[in-house]
């Protein structure tokens, strides 16, 4: 069971920083009776725009079930998810689908690459699917900088495990969107692969159009960003707990 409060941060002059996305008072419940499990348990929480943002816990605290709320993966039992100033709780399911395309990058753990294609083409699926023609000089500068343009014909099985999840992170930031989303991203590489990852997030925002934010549930922090990003350490953070009710932290 997940509770989480999360303090405003605010900027030099007193504002509130910008909120990428929100959780309001949101449960998520599996089961009814005696076998009901309650995986979030009325949780608020603001995402900064702008800004990486760890969601750290034990285990089953419903780091992962938050996660694919927010990014309207799942639905909640109660409560509102908003994206930026779109209540996505109350989304048909074809607005969902949009909305989750052209505006929400996520990086699964599993990579969730199709084996039937190759690395471009896991890239650029969600843009084909939608109709839309990537930016080739935005695809070029993400794929140079993910490490994959000597790779971009190869199939998921020709590549390394280290190669899939670039090809992931790729595929999230090709579509240039509001917001991403990443579930343990590295936590299927070694501790050698996983800054490289990082960093690789990060990278292809220097000196171009950023995310909102990035927020991702990862064992290794990432390394300190360049431009507006900045890494947990100077971020605000959610941790997740199965016990009691926890502040979010700016440090």
């Amino acid at each position: 069971m997940t509770s989480a409060v999360t303090i405003p941060r605010h900027g030099g002059t007193g504002g509130r920083t910008a909120v990428a996305a929100r959780a309001r008072q949101v449960v998520k419940a599996y089961g009814s009776g005696e076998t009901r499990v309650v995986a979030l348990d009325h949780v608020d929480v603001d995402i900064a725009r702008g800004r990486f943002t760890a969601i750290m816990g034990p285990s089953g605290s419903g780091k992962s079930t938050l996660m694919h709320c927010l990014a309207g993966l799942d639905t909640v039992t109660s409560g509102q998810i908003y994206l930026d100033e779109t209540e996505i709780t109350g989304l048909k399911d074809k607005k969902l689908t949009q909305l989750r395309r052209d505006r929400i990058g996520f990086i699964f753990q599993a990579f969730n690459l199709l084996p039937t294609l190759n690395a471009l083409e896991n890239i650029t699926l969600p843009m084909d699917i939608a109709g839309r023609k990537p930016d080739k000089a935005w695809l070029q500068q993400v794929v140079e900088t993910v490490g994959l343009a000597d790779r971009l014909k190869h199939r998921p099985t020709q590549l390394s495990g280290g190669q899939q999840q670039r090809v992931a992170v790729a595929r999230a930031l090709a579509a240039r969107p509001e917001i991403i989303f990443g579930d343990e991203p590295t936590g299927n590489l070694d501790s050698r692969a996983a800054p490289r990852s990082w960093a690789s997030c990060a990278a292809p925002w220097t000196n171009s159009a950023r995310p909102s934010s990035w927020s991702p549930t990862t064992r290794s922090p990432p390394p300190t960003p360049t431009a507006s990003c900045t890494s947990p350490t100077a971020a605000s953070s959610t941790r997740c707990t199965s016990r009691r009710p926890s502040r979010s932290w700016t440090g």
